[in-house]
């Protein structure tokens, strides 16, 4: 699948659906690079660096089922971010959506934001 990434400064962003790793709900992943990368579950308030996983850029990739460019603004305005994740993920996935589900404990160290 094509990831519909958007440039925001020296990255490239996209709001993405990994059900593998996260669940049933959207998040946002940016990446400067394989090993460069950051997933935001402003949902659930987390983040996973790749300094703090062993998971590559293309194993992110692979479990893409569903991506979209996002709206530019700062990864600092949470609030905005988490409501409108929330909404994309009802839309996308309607009632299988799930803001509860925790991400693969095997991705990585996950973070509060």
């Amino acid at each position: 699948m094509t990831i519909m990434y958007a440039a925001h400064g020296t990255a490239r962003v996209a709001v993405v659906a990994c059900p593998k790793f996260i669940g049933n709900r959207l998040v946002q992943l940016s990446t400067k690079g394989e090993y460069s990368w950051a997933i935001r579950d402003y949902i659930k308030g987390l983040l996973l660096r790749s300094g703090d996983s062993e998971l590559t850029l293309s194993q992110i990739e692979a479990d893409i089922t569903y991506s979209e460019k996002p709206t530019y603004r700062s990864v600092n305005r949470k609030i905005e971010w988490a409501r409108e994740l929330e909404q994309l993920s009802i839309q996308h996935f309607g009632k299988k959506y799930d803001p509860n589900r925790s991400a693969m404990t095997n991705t990585g160290v996950w973070k509060p934001m």
